[in-house]
């Protein structure tokens, strides 16, 4: 049985208890108040027998009112307590009045006393239910709505203060009494159902937030009660006619049991604060009764002001209507207000639904129906957020498809769309419930792979998604063999980063890919080697945008003058982990991941910027820029290089491409044809790190060249034996027989350039001149006069 079906019953069964528990509570509710009842019923004709039942039953009830009162301030909402704990006070209040009673009645065989101590103590009641109320209303929000229920609220207090003024307390101050204290005892009887009532409309127009909906209903059945009881205690009593055991003495225990009711059921329901005069979705429902409420008491007040009045004249009249068409007005106003709310409603419920489409356009591949790399992502971190407080170790799983670029080449992307969903279908099929997939782009895959245990179970796992992945697919009628490569990291032991778990688990599978493919390959078992490389290849995306990358130029100088003929731009890469990295190292990586473009054009577009700085300065000098093989074979280098010339304003002439023998001698017809054009904008060519790529001289003398670098293998050597003196002697005189200048690179000590001098090399270039350094050096160089 699953865990969560386990949760679900769980809460069945505490939702079957207090159900269980709030039933028994109301038939006992019932049963006390139907007991006492008929206990006055049976007893009317021996009313010593009926007060001492109703006496008792008084007493228990108002106790265990107070008991549930206390209970919900106890395990309610704590913003709510302190109401509560004031309702519960009032009903020990009239528990204590109850007990009084009692006692003056039965033990002391008298009539209790009024004013006595048992009106202060029922009075008590009212003051801390009226005080509960009063802190309710005083916590409301101040808000332009909260200021608009407390205007009602006045509104309905102000008429039933009216009435109660009018038939009630004037009358009573009228007659006057004997004492202070009997006036204030018979003042209390009217005042009472006026605090009542306020209870009753300030929660029923406003005072609800944290309360339970159940309690709000019992507690307006408790008031409600109590405020009947009390009116016809109060007529009873004017009248005379009242006596211990009345009909009404249960109504008294009702509203008390009702509202205690109401806070037994408070206990079992929500402990964070809930506004219930909101609506828990969409628009509240109109409530006409409640919207109607203080205007009809207005209403009612004016009917009685004018047929109560001797004289009804055109003023009394006009007024009359005035106010029945004023409300009628304001009823019409809200009425469209709320509709107007609710349309507005609708339409933000609409943008909603929109935007949850969008969010779904945004967090799942639309070819698969797979999650996307940024679900992918928003999982892996909330999986490592639950997996670490339990030490949970899961692994993460990067799939690539080895051949797909070839069905795509041969058999249409179609076909390749078509062969994705077959593999997310698989892969869907053998990972678990409580596993993750998504598809990164293109044929990448991506998983989750939780509660493996140890490095093993990663292991068995992969294991298993390659045994379902390798069989061949049947798309379109093709049978296609795709199989994957996998590689895997492990959380916590290999990293415990999101970004640091997936850029292992890619690691992992760049070593498979370049290891002979179609298997899996843990992170602990890659070369660190294949690590450094795959960083270097993944931050080349970025480095150009992050401003990695820069220029330094190395002088080139006549071998006679020692002056600066030129500068060779040579790239660097300050690496954010590794620091300076060597263009022999990332270079190749950059030429095999095809970065090689951007990067090339990048340097060409800043060494023209520079070169065409210097001339604007007074002092051009001509820049050496390597053109790559991958950009020589590109269709539309030429074009490129036309449209940085111009983009920058450089003089064709102040550029000298580069570019390497074996690159040059590859494919010669289709080269050469490049050469050519090239040559047309007005630049000049050299062939760099001549005599390494064994060229054909019949090629060679073709080629529109200007200019041939030897190789510093050869410079390095010219102290060592005679016969490398001969080498770079012969490429010179070949230089010349071509009718080209020749440069020597790599000339390192005085020796190497006084050989090289011997033997009429032109130009050369190494660390005895200078080395690379950045074009401000190159600034200072140009500004030195040749006697210096």
């Amino acid at each position: 049985m699953s865990i969560e079906l386990k949760n679900y019953e769980k809460r069945g069964i505490y939702t079957m208890r207090i159900l269980s528990k709030s039933s028994a509570a109301f038939l006992f509710v019932l049963f006390l108040t139907s007991l006492y009842y008929a206990w006055i019923v049976v007893w009317q004709h021996d009313a010593n027998i009926a007060t001492w039942g109703g006496n008792v039953l008084a007493l228990t009830g108002s106790l265990i009112s107070a008991l549930w009162l206390m209970g919900a301030a106890k395990y309610g909402s704590r913003d709510n307590r302190t109401f509560w704990i004031l309702m519960s006070l009032g009903s020990f209040a009239y528990f204590v009045a109850e007990v009084i009673w009692m006692y003056d009645e039965k033990v002391l065989r008298i009539a209790p006393p009024s004013p006595g101590w048992t009106d202060v103590f029922y009075n008590l009641q009212i003051v801390f239910s009226f005080a509960a109320f009063l802190y309710q209303f005083f916590r409301l929000k101040k808000s332009y709505g909260a200021f608009k229920v407390v205007l009602d609220i006045l509104i309905v207090m102000t008429v039933a203060v009216t009435f109660s003024w009018h038939y009630l307390i004037e009358p009573i101050l009228l007659v006057g009494s004997t004492s202070f204290l009997k006036l204030l005892a018979n003042l209390s009887y009217p005042l009472t159902p006026l605090a009542l009532l306020f209870g009753l409309v300030s929660m029923y127009l406003g005072g609800r937030s944290g309360f339970a909906r159940r309690s709000i209903l019992f507690l307006f059945l408790g008031l409600t009660v109590q405020i009947l009881a009390n009116a016809v205690y109060m007529i009873q009593v004017f009248a005379g006619e009242y006596v211990s055991g009345s009909l009404v003495d249960p109504f008294f225990m009702l509203g008390l049991l009702l509202v205690g009711y109401a806070g037994f059921i408070q206990r079992f329901g929500p402990r964070s604060p809930i506004d219930l005069s909101k609506p828990e979705s969409g628009v509240e429902k109109l409530d006409i009764p409640r919207l109607v409420l203080p205007y009809v008491t207005v209403m009612v007040l004016f009917l009685f002001m004018f047929f109560g009045s001797s004289e009804i004249g055109s003023f009394t009249a006009g007024i009359g209507i005035s106010i029945v068409l004023i409300v009628v007005r304001q009823l019409l106003v809200m009425i469209e207000n709320h509709q107007l709310l609710t349309s507005l409603y609708r339409k933000t419920e609409e943008l909603e639904q929109s935007e949850k489409r969008y969010r779904s356009l945004a967090y799942h591949d639309t070819l698969t129906g797979l999650a996307n790399r940024m679900s992918f992502e928003e999982r892996l971190k909330h999986t490592i957020e639950e997996a670490r407080p339990f030490e949970e170790t899961f692994a993460v799983a990067f799939i690539d498809l080895d051949r797909f670029k070839n069905v795509n080449d041969t058999l249409g992307h179609d076909v390749g769309d078509r062969l994705l969903v077959e593999v997310a279908k698989r892969l869907k099929r053998c990972i678990r419930e409580s596993d993750f997939v998504a598809r990164q782009g293109g044929d990448e895959f991506t998983l989750i792979l939780r509660d493996i245990g140890d490095r093993e179970g990663a292991r068995a796992a992969a294991e298993r998604i390659l045994q379902v992945l390798i069989p061949s697919y049947r798309v379109d009628g093709h049978e296609i063999s795709t199989p994957p490569s996998i590689g895997l990291s492990v959380y916590p032991i290999d990293d415990d980063t999101p970004g640091g778990l997936m850029k292992k688990a890619d690691i992992a599978l760049y070593q498979v890919k370049y290891g002979g493919k179609s298997h899996h390959r843990m992170y602990c078992e890659t070369d660190p080697a294949f690590s450094r490389k795959f960083t270097l290849e993944k931050d080349l995306e970025t480095a150009l945008e992050q401003q990695q990358l820069f220029l330094h130029y190395q002088p080139q100088i006549d071998s006679e003058t020692l002056q600066l003929n030129g500068v060779e731009a040579l790239i660097r890469w300050n690496h954010p982990e590794f620091g300076l990295v060597s263009p022999a190292e990332f270079i190749p990586i950059a030429e095999d991941s095809g970065h090689i473009l951007s990067i090339g054009e990048w340097v060409l577009r800043q060494a023209c910027l520079q070169a065409k700085s210097w001339s604007d300065s007074g002092r051009p000098i001509k820049v050496g820029v390597n053109l790559s093989p991958t950009q020589l074979r590109k269709p539309d280098v030429v074009e490129r290089v036309r449209e940085i010339l111009q983009e920058t304003g450089l003089p064709p002439e102040l550029l000298d491409l580069e570019i390497t023998e074996s690159a040059a001698l590859s494919q010669p017809e289709l080269v050469l044809e490049k050469l050519h054009a090239l040559k047309t904008l007005g630049l000049t060519l050299s062939i760099d790190d001549f005599g390494t790529g064994y060229s054909s001289l019949s090629h060679l003398e073709t080629f529109p060249i200007d200019k041939l670098k030897i190789a510093r293998q050869f410079t390095s050597k010219l102290e060592d034996r005679q016969v490398n003196r001969k080498i770079v002697s012969h490429i010179i005189d070949l230089a010349r027989t071509l009718e080209m200048s020749v440069i020597a690179e790599g000339v390192e000590s005085e020796n190497q350039a006084a050989i090289l001098r011997a033997i009429e090399c032109v130009e050369m270039q190494g660390f005895l001149f200078g080395r690379p350094v950045p074009a401000t050096e190159i600034d200072r160089l140009l500004t030195l006069t040749p006697s210096e």
